[in-house]
C-alpha cells in the first residue's frame, strides 16, 4: 500500500490561513509551507503610519497608485519560488494580474516596503530584496524600528532600480527624510514609533 504523502498548502489556502492564525499576514514557501508573521501593534502602527504618509504623497505628485496593507500577493516568476505578502505595496492605477500563476503584476509596483521584526529583518534584506528587485519594483524600503530591530532610533534603507543603470541603495537613513524616487515624499520617521496602547 502506497503512503500518501500530504502536496502542503497553495495560494488557495491562504484566506482560510489568514482566519485560522488570526494575522492578515500569511506567506507562503516554494514547499507549500505556510510562513505565519503575526503583527505586532509597533508593526502594524508603523505600516499604517506609512500608508497615511504615502497617499496625500502620491496625490501631491500626480501619481495615480493605490496603497495597500498586507496583500496582495506577490510571487516573482524566475524569482526564489516564495509567495511574498509585502507589508505594503503601491500599485500604478491599472496594474493587471500578470505570471504564469496569477501572482505577479504588470506593471511591477511603485514601491514595496517592509518593515522588519525579529523574525524577518534576514528576510526582508535577503531573499525578499532579491525577489522584489528582480521583479521589477521601482523601489524597496526596509524599514528597522527600536524595539523589533537592534536599532536605536528608526532607520530607513531605499533601494531605487535605476534604468539602464543597476540599483541604487541608500541608507540606513534617520530622522526627516526626504525620498525623490518613485515619487517625492517626506517620512519623518519618529513618527512611526508606537507608544502607549491602541485606543
Amino acid at each position: 500500500m502506497a503512503l500518501e504523502v500530504p502536496q502542503g498548502y497553495t495560494v488557495d489556502d491562504l484566506d482560510w490561513a489568514r482566519l485560522q492564525t488570526g494575522t492578515p499576514h500569511v506567506e507562503l514557501d516554494p514547499w507549500g509551507n505556510l510562513i505565519v508573521t503575526p503583527a505586532s501593534n509597533p508593526h502594524g502602527f508603523a505600516i499604517n503610519t506609512l500608508r497615511d504618509l504615502l497617499v496625500p504623497a502620491l496625490v501631491a505628485a500626480g501619481v495615480y497608485a493605490r496603497v495597500f496593507v498586507d496583500g496582495p500577493m506577490w510571487r516573482v516568476p524566475g524569482g526564489t519560488g516564495y509567495t511574498n505578502q509585502p507589508d505594503l505595496l503601491v500599485l500604478a492605477t491599472g496594474t493587471e494580474p500578470a505570471g504564469p500563476d496569477g501572482l505577479s503584476f504588470s506593471p511591477a509596483p511603485l514601491l514595496v516596503v517592509e518593515v522588519a521584526s525579529p523574525s524577518t529583518r534576514a528576510n526582508d534584506r535577503g531573499r525578499k530584496r532579491g525577489d522584489y528587485l528582480l521583479g521589477g519594483a521601482r523601489a524597496y524600503w526596509m524599514v528597522d524600528l527600536p524595539g523589533l530591530a537592534r536599532v536605536d532610533e528608526p532607520a530607513l534603507t531605499a533601494v531605487v532600480r535605476r534604468e539602464g543603470a543597476g540599483e541604487e541603495e541608500f541608507g540606513p537613513l534617520t530622522g526627516v527624510v526626504d525620498l525623490a524616487d518613485p515619487f517625492p515624499v517626506r517620512v519623518d520617521l519618529a513618527a512611526l514609533v508606537f507608544t502607549g496602547r491602541w485606543a
